[in-house]
């Protein structure tokens, strides 16, 4: 589930610029913190940015219906995101009549 690895990396990034704020390069030249010149307002704005995202992505794999989840992230995708595909309908995947029945042998009635 790409949407859900996803949101995992978007968390992992948020806990890291929540802790210290600063992107290093790893590549030539090596290590060079490329947010050390953004400012306190930015800052912000981009973690105020990456807590929406989050909280839509949340939204969005809690949802059972395919097409409202995919609305969820088109909000910050943008409307090139592909939600065309998606089916409105509720997903019954996600959804459960009642507890499941295991017999004494272990196995599902």
């Amino acid at each position: 589930r790409d949407d859900i690895v996803l949101l995992n990396t978007l968390k992992s990034i948020q806990s890291k610029l929540k802790f210290n704020f600063s992107c290093l390069r790893p590549t030539t030249p090596s290590y060079e913190n490329l947010l050390k010149d953004c400012c306190e307002t930015d800052k912000n704005n981009f973690l105020n940015a990456l807590d929406s995202f989050i909280k839509s992505g949340e939204q969005a794999i809690n949802h059972k219906n395919q097409k409202d989840a995919c609305e969820k992230w088109e909000k910050h995708f943008g409307d090139r995101f592909p939600t065309s595909m998606a089916e409105d309908e509720l997903d019954e995947a996600k959804t459960f009549g009642s507890a499941a029945i295991i017999n004494t042998d272990g196995r599902s009635a």
